[in-house]
């Protein structure tokens, strides 16, 4: 069932923001097999919002965001803390998922409560149920063998040597890092480490889940062989943010980081 809502439906109030492009997305609600191909992308990838409590599978085209999506529907639970009132917002891909930016929001106990919540009514769009179990038994046992775990070095402001040295060769060259528009700092540090982690330990959890003052970017990046470049690939964070939040992201200079992350300030500046 088709949804009649849009964005340009919020061209007055978000008229400040760069939100409004007055290109209209359709959202269907727990939507047929016509209707969820008619907004998958060319791979077969496609959004989703999943609410336990109601049942409804809300499904949309990747260009259009989750918090975007989640504010238009005033589906509140996808920021809640409350694994009861908790609504799951991923990716799907070709009956696989590639990411879920909302539940890197939660801390581990209430991860693990999301997770035990029966998703099996969401069988007949996404095996949501299956993944969220196999990904519960992943943690826990990863949890089991935390005596063997390897520590991870965190650097500041890094060197071209440092970014070679953190980077995971075994995924693309990858790292994740943490850009601090306050004191002009960027962290960076193993792709096998934690945003959510780093953030604790460096009393940055608060900033990290606001969604209306971002002052940090949290997200992922891949070092090119020579480790002269660096181009930001995703953001676990500013997903999040109201449309309050993406004018204050907007507000910040992210120029700085660019030494490091080439493409960092046009990334932030393209977030909707």
């Amino acid at each position: 069932m088709k949804l009649d809502k849009a964005i340009n439906t919020l061209q007055e109030e978000w008229a400040d923001s760069k939100l409004v492009n007055k290109i209209t997305y359709d959202i269907f609600v727990n939507p047929s097999k016509n209707e969820l191909r008619e907004i998958s992308n060319k791979d077969d990838s496609f959004r989703f919002l999943a609410d336990n409590k109601t049942k409804k599978f809300y499904v949309f085209n990747v260009e259009l965001l989750h918090s975007t999506a989640a504010y238009l529907l005033k589906l509140n639970g996808y920021w809640s803390h409350k694994p009861e009132d908790f609504i799951v917002g991923g990716v799907a891909y070709k009956d696989s998922f590639s990411s879920f930016n909302n539940l890197s929001m939660l801390n581990k106990e209430e991860i693990k409560k999301v997770y035990a919540l029966d998703w099996s009514w969401t069988d007949r769009w996404v095996k949501l149920d299956k993944y969220l179990k196999n990904k519960k038994l992943m943690e826990e046992w990863a949890d089991s063998i935390k005596p063997h775990k390897k520590t991870y070095e965190i650097f500041v402001n890094p060197s071209r040597k440092e970014m070679l040295e953190v980077v995971n060769k075994d995924v693309d060259m990858a790292f994740r890092f943490i850009a601090d528009s306050r004191t002009k700092k960027l962290y960076v540090f193993n792709y096998n480490l934690m945003h959510v982690d780093v953030c604790e330990k460096l009393g940055m959890l608060t900033i990290y889940k606001s969604q209306t003052k971002p002052d940090i970017v949290a997200g992922e990046g891949k070092l090119n062989p020579t480790g002269t470049n660096a181009h930001m690939t995703n953001s676990f964070n500013l997903d999040m943010l109201t449309p309050k939040g993406v004018n204050y992201l907007h507000s910040k200079d992210w120029s700085w980081a660019n030494k490091w992350i080439i493409n960092i300030s046009s990334y932030v500046e393209d977030t909707k």
